[in-house]
């Protein structure tokens, strides 16, 4: 994975870690070690992960947000946000270990999980990341340009729409 640095004009300074996929089960606990301690070290006060959240929706669907916190203060700002809870359940990969790991190291964490269609599983859905993206600029206060992103949802959106035709 990557870490970029976004120094704060308007909004806060951000830490993003890009992975460019899961790791094997047994290393997900020491690699989120790494990238926590890497995270207070700089003393970030929130770690936000993304996920997908498969559902029975349709792929011309708004996708809702989903979020589960490691605090419940957290939670409540989000959901005035237009996120809903996830009451049950667990965030699975790395997205879920880091949280934990955020947790014991005292750090206050939370899971963004955008909706995607179960049988989309397997293709990008940037529609899903738009949501969660229109969320976090509500948050952090930053106007966020999403137009790459809504066009890519359009053109994912006619390609799924042919397979399905077909």
């Amino acid at each position: 994975g990557f870490f970029y640095y976004y120094k704060g004009k308007k909004g806060p300074d951000m830490i993003i870690f890009l992975g460019e996929a899961q790791p094997p089960l047994e290393y997900s606990e020491a690699l989120s070690l790494a990238i926590v301690n890497f995270a207070k070290r700089y003393k970030s006060k929130l770690i936000i992960t993304f996920a997908a959240k498969p559902e029975a929706i349709d792929h011309k669907s708004d996708p809702k947000v989903w979020v589960a916190s490691t605090h419940a203060d957290i939670l409540e700002t989000f959901k005035s946000f237009g996120s809903k809870v996830l009451k049950e359940g667990q965030i699975s990969g790395l997205n879920g270990v880091i949280l934990g790991v955020g947790k014991r190291k005292r750090i206050k964490g939370l899971c963004l999980l955008g909706e995607i269609p179960f049988y989309t599983v397997q293709i990008e859905n940037p529609k899903a990341t738009t949501a969660i993206l229109d969320l976090i600029s509500k948050y952090i206060k930053v106007d966020i340009n999403l137009s790459s992103m809504r066009d890519r949802s359009k053109f994912i959106e006619e390609e799924i729409d042919k397979l399905i035709s077909y």
